[in-house]
């Protein structure tokens, strides 16, 4: 029975492990990408921040025309709601294979794992680690339905 549960344990720590290699690498190559084509502080999705920045800089150190900055406007505005759009579906993307990463383990477990599985699940996504009553680590909702 006690190797029954470490089993478990040990599936959910590779879970765990995979999920946090995954968040790792989108979050680097997310941050390598914009500090390589957009030097300085992240965009904000609201709107502003960096295309603003770009253009006034480019326009003073350019000597822009008023046509030039209208369309350098255009094309840093839609390139920063292309970037916006490319993260919403990485993020959806990864729920997707949380999803079925956790759907896969379930097909996997006794019944009895199972109550054992989802109870850990729920309670490491409630924050009942010492965290406190929540949603989770920093407000996070559970990546599964149900």
């Amino acid at each position: 029975m006690a190797w029954i549960q470490t089993r478990w344990k040990a599936v959910l720590m590779v879970l765990a492990i995979f999920a946090a290699g995954v968040l790792c690498g989108v979050v680097g190559h997310r941050a390598l990408i914009m500090r390589s084509l957009f030097p300085g502080p992240p965009m904000r999705p609201e709107g502003g921040g960096m295309p603003d920045r770009l253009l006034e800089r480019f326009s003073r150190n350019l000597d822009l025309t008023d046509q030039q900055q209208a369309e350098l406007g255009r094309i840093l505005e839609e390139s920063r709601e292309k970037m916006m759009a490319h993260r919403r579906d990485v993020h959806l993307d990864m729920e997707q294979i949380s999803v079925q990463t956790h759907e896969a383990i379930r097909a996997i477990l006794t019944e009895e794992q199972l109550g054992q599985f989802e109870e850990s699940f729920k309670r490491f996504f409630r924050g009942d680690r010492g965290r406190g009553p929540g949603r989770g680590r920093k407000g996070r909702r559970p990546p599964h339905p149900g």
